[in-house]
């Protein structure tokens, strides 16, 4: 998204004069100055207004002037090096136009322009857009205090993880499939289990009016087969239950291995901080000191340390009852199944022996005995159909697992913050701002002063500016690897509140990094700035109620 060339009319307070500006490949620091009411933060939007059509706090007919409405803005965009995209923009009455190398898209089957923008243009949302690219410090929304959703989204685009969100919304929609389709198995076998227990009632009513044939060896069978099914069914629970216990177990015993883990991570924590003090060192900032505190700070990371590596003991000796009860529940249920082969082997001898008594009896009890076998036989089917739908929900769960924030993603996450935490530190530092700062894997800030925790709404006004802005420079480096065309940086007032030292500090920096990524990057301001720091001056000039850009390069002082 190599912008080249905005070009518009009649937008906001600019009239029907062509207002155009064009950005060479080599980047450069623009000072745009202008009396409030100018239009200075319109010159922010030009991007927004171009990529998306649409500005926050206005209705997309507002944006055009309200004099000579018929807004009209176009941009020249380098996607790559043979791919070049131009927009056209008309608004009041809206349309829209994008050529790919000089040709309509729209010839090409593209129907929705403005997809194929977000999607292949920009690839950003509009308000992340808005929060990164093209910032007014009025409508800022601050990176340390973002919701965690809207950080998310950021940080998914910084790296790359947006085919592990596409992969983990596929998963999740086939693990709904697959549960209507669990869900369609048990209500089919409950229902053919239904029937065969109705089936199994009427066949004993049968049993009762059958010849009396063979009576007293038929009726010690059945008393034999009642016998059997009894313990079989006694058995089945009985299995059941211990299924249960040993899965308990396992639920507990997975507790107990992440408690472990914790613990040893921070006992391992505890060791690295100790190993610091013994080298006289702060465990957070690694400076060397001789004050007394630091010596009582060391004893109790001491004391934490005996009372973890204590808590670890203890559960260390913990862990041999689990593995144990696990052993004595597992070898239950191999008993349990082993004797539950037995009573079918016995059973189906019985069953044999008595269907043979049964021979020439009436056809109601055949015909019985056929519901009750097919049914039988339907639920086997099913269940073992059940079965292969079981697996592939199990192994989803697990995929599921592993794309969401805590699997793959928090590894990715866990490589590149390091990188994203020392771009800050870096930027911090060129700003000589005295705290550090870093995020956690949940993109939560944490900042530090001389080794202490102090929170961030505990800082100025100037303060939170420096802060911001270090975290957005640091965001746009990276953004910058993964977007090399990017080349457009925008800041409207971000010099407010700042003293006059931190005002050249950021004014360096942004020099240095607009040269360093070969960026365009705009500081609009209503006050002169240090004009030897600026590559580009734009001032805003207003006659007859339409603003009007006074541009000039400047030539640097060697």
């Amino acid at each position: 998204m190599k912008i080249s060339k905005i070009s518009w009319r009649n937008i906001g307070p600019y009239g029907n004069k062509l207002q155009e500006l064009e950005f060479s490949d080599e980047g450069g620091l623009w000072m745009i100055l202008a009396p409030n009411g100018h239009g200075k933060s319109f010159v922010v939007n030009m991007p927004k207004i171009m990529y998306y059509g649409r500005l926050d706090k206005f209705k997309k007919d507002d944006i055009a002037n309200r004099l000579n409405r018929h807004g009209w803005i176009k941009g020249d965009v380098q996607i790559n090096p043979q791919t070049k995209v131009t927009i056209e923009r008309k608004l009041s009455p809206s349309d829209l136009t994008v050529r790919k190398n000089n040709k309509d898209i729209g010839k090409a089957g593209i129907s929705n322009y403005q997809d194929y923008i977000d999607a292949e243009v920009v690839e950003l949302p509009y308000h992340i857009f808005s929060n990164i690219v093209s910032l007014s410090i009025n409508d800022f929304k601050s990176f340390v205090s973002m919701t965690p959703n809207d950080k998310r989204i950021i940080i998914d685009k910084l790296f790359s993880m947006e085919v592990l969100n596409k992969m983990n919304w596929l998963i999740k929609h086939d693990l709904r499939d697959i549960k209507i389709n669990i869900d369609l198995f048990d209500n089919e076998i409950s229902s053919l289990q239904n029937s065969v227990k109705s089936s199994t009632k009427e066949l004993e009513k049968l049993k009762k009016k059958v010849n009396e044939d063979n009576t007293e060896r038929i009726k010690n069978i059945s008393k034999k087969i009642s016998k059997y099914k009894d313990k079989y069914l006694e058995a089945k629970d009985k299995l059941q239950e211990y299924k249960q216990k040993e899965k308990d177990i396992n639920q507990s015993y997975n507790i107990f291995i992440e408690q472990k883990s914790k613990i040893q991570n921070e006992l391992n924590d505890l060791n690295k901080k100790i190993k610091l003090y013994n080298k006289d060192k702060c465990p957070t900032c690694e400076t060397p000191f001789t004050t007394k505190s630091f010596e009582i700070l060391k004893g109790d990371l001491q004391e934490k340390q005996e009372e973890k590596q204590k808590e670890l003991e203890t559960l260390k000796l913990s862990e041999k009852k689990y593995k144990d009860t696990l052993s004595k529940v597992k070898k239950g249920i191999d008993k349990l199944n082993d004797f539950i082969i037995k009573l079918r082997s016995a059973y189906n001898s019985l069953k044999s022996e008595f269907d043979k008594l049964k021979i020439d009896k009436p056809k109601e009890f055949k015909s019985i005995q056929n519901i009750i076998s097919k049914s039988t036989n339907r639920i086997t089917k099913k269940e073992n159909e059940k079965v292969e739908y079981d697996n592939k929900f199990k192994y989803l769960s697990i995929l599921e697992e592993l794309y969401s924030d805590a699997g793959v993603k928090k590894k990715i996450l866990d490589s590149y913050l390091p990188t994203l935490n020392k771009e800050i530190e870096f930027t911090l530092n060129e700003l000589h701002f005295p705290y550090r700062l870093r995020f956690d894997n949940n993109f939560e800030p944490h900042m530090k002063h001389l080794g202490i925790d102090i929170s961030v709404e505990t800082l100025s006004t100037g303060e939170k500016k420096r802060v911001d802005l270090a975290v957005l420079i640091s965001i746009v480096r990276m953004l910058k690897r993964k977007y090399p065309n990017l080349n457009i940086f925008m800041l409207d007032e971000i010099l407010s509140s700042i003293d006059g030292d931190g005002m050249y500090d950021i004014i360096g920096l942004l020099k240095k990094t607009a040269k360093e990524l070969s960026m365009h990057i705009f500081i609009i301001s209503h006050t002169p700035l240090p004009i030897e720091h600026f590559d580009y001056e734009i001032n805003i000039i207003k006659k007859d109620g339409f603003s009007d850009l006074d541009f000039q390069k400047l030539e640097q002082k060697k």
